[in-house]
């Protein structure tokens, strides 16, 4: 099932957006979602319909270092900055027991907070044609 940007847009405000008709594109903010009478998102104080409106999204592949440090220490234990590379190396050995994939609820959201508070796509919206990838703009 592809996932539409107007049912994950709440999720993206403050995100880039590109706009308007096809000879005629605008970049601005997303700044509000009205879901009452014809769904629009709120671009440069006028409602806009969701079919014109394109989010620009990060791929989780143009994550720098600092962010990938930050999102590691989200999923797994905190480690002090000194140890990070020496417990990194650890967590990417197969047999290494001491980390798991599996997440407590309230770290989960965490992650995902995280994520969106970044504007990456985990909603495959690049992939579906509905989000413009940012390393491409």
């Amino acid at each position: 099932m592809t996932t539409k940007f107007k049912d994950v847009a709440p999720f993206y405000l403050g995100c880039n957006v590109e706009f308007g008709p096809e000879d005629d594109k605008t970049t601005s903010k997303l700044t509000g979602i009205n879901l009452f009478g014809v769904p629009s998102a709120m671009v440069m104080l006028k409602h806009v319909p969701f079919e014109l409106i394109k989010p620009i999204l990060r791929p989780l592949s143009s994550m720098t270092e600092d962010e990938f440090k930050e999102w590691f220490q989200l999923i797994y234990l905190p480690c002090p900055e000194d140890q990070f590379e020496a417990f990194l190396a650890a967590a990417s050995k197969p047999k290494y027991s001491g980390l798991t994939a599996e997440l407590p609820f309230v770290e989960a959201v965490s992650v995902i907070n995280f994520l969106r508070s970044k504007y990456f796509d985990i909603d495959r919206l690049i992939e579906s044609g509905e989000a413009i990838d940012a390393t491409t703009v």
